[in-house]
């Protein structure tokens, strides 16, 4: 995007190559498309990939014993799935890396995808975007193309709400990065990054924090983490219950997500009136400690802190 206000276009090439609109025309999408998905039912939910939804690493980052370990995981996966289920942990080749999808990837998908529109929003290259989005959604049913990479953000350093189709009003944002979206903290949802690969851990000062490195035990199983998309799950489920439920009670006005996320304000929510103080949940490094999935689902439900 250039130029002043009135006078800039945008590039729409995620939606159809060599999509430009003028401000005016893409303010008139986005309150049309806004107004569909709420007629629908349906929240926007924006979504990252690397370290929210999935992990990747390159096989150079790999010993040549990990690297051993990962097909055979891989071969043991393929051995054990039932009929309809589909794998969590990839080989590559051709882009020269493993990924493995986050535990609960496909449930969380195919259970928010009901109450949403979904987008893929990340900072990797169309290539890699789109790959990634194939596996997660291999029939193309939950995103419909809706990826947006680098290249189609109007800045290569952050993210922002202006180039998705709907309103910020009625958008939810889930990230493991809060300063990547500047200007859109309000509609966050910001989870604990996930660590499948050792490389990935060591790269933000966990090391031995992978689940390589903790004897493969993932999270939502004993011994292991939280299952941390199945709490974002209970925030969007949360806020969506309170956007439709009780967006007419909100003086005649349009409900916000971005206040429901922190303040609902309403005494019929099961824990109005109720005061918490949460411990070990956020480390004392933590910028954004008010965006955790567990402390904003408290809130939905009318906790406050």
């Amino acid at each position: 995007a250039g130029g002043i206000r009135g006078h800039f276009t945008t590039s729409m090439r995620y939606i159809h190559e060599g999509l430009t609109l003028s401000n005016s025309e893409l303010d008139k999408a986005k309150r049309e498309e806004k107004r569909r998905v709420l007629d629908e039912g349906k929240l926007t939910l924006i979504l990252d990939l690397d370290h929210t939804l999935l992990n990747s690493t390159q096989f150079k980052e790999l010993t040549q014993e990990q690297h051993d370990l990962l097909h055979a995981c891989i071969a043991h996966e393929q051995e054990e799935l039932k009929e309809g289920e589909k794998p969590h942990l990839y080989c590559l080749r051709h882009m020269g890396f493993f990924t493995k999808l986050r535990p609960y990837a496909f449930e969380f998908l195919e259970a928010v995808s009901k109450i949403c529109q979904p987008y893929v929003y990340t900072m990797g290259d169309k290539a890699y975007a789109k790959e990634m989005a194939k596996l997660l959604d291999p029939d193309g049913k939950i995103f419909h193309g809706r990826v947006i990479s680098n290249n189609d953000s109007t800045s290569s350093h952050v993210k922002d709400l202006d180039i998705v189709l709907g309103g910020e009003s009625s958008a939810l944002i889930v990230d493991d990065t809060d300063r990547v979206w500047p200007q859109n903290r309000g509609n966050l949802i910001r989870l604990d990054r996930y660590h499948f690969f050792p490389h990935s851990a060591a790269s933000f000062q966990q090391k031995g924090q992978s689940v390589m490195e903790r004897a493969m035990v993932d999270e939502g199983e004993p011994g292991g983490n939280r299952p941390v998309l199945l709490d974002v799950l209970a925030v969007i489920e949360s806020a969506h219950r309170s956007y439709f439920k009780h967006g007419g009670d909100n003086n005649g006005e349009e409900p916000d997500v971005r206040t429901l996320l922190v303040n609902p304000a309403r005494s019929d929510l099961p824990l109005s009136g109720v005061k918490f103080m949460m411990s070990g949940v956020t480390s004392l490094a933590e910028r954004s400690p008010e965006r955790h999935p567990l402390r904003l689902l408290a809130s939905t439900l009318g906790a406050t802190f």
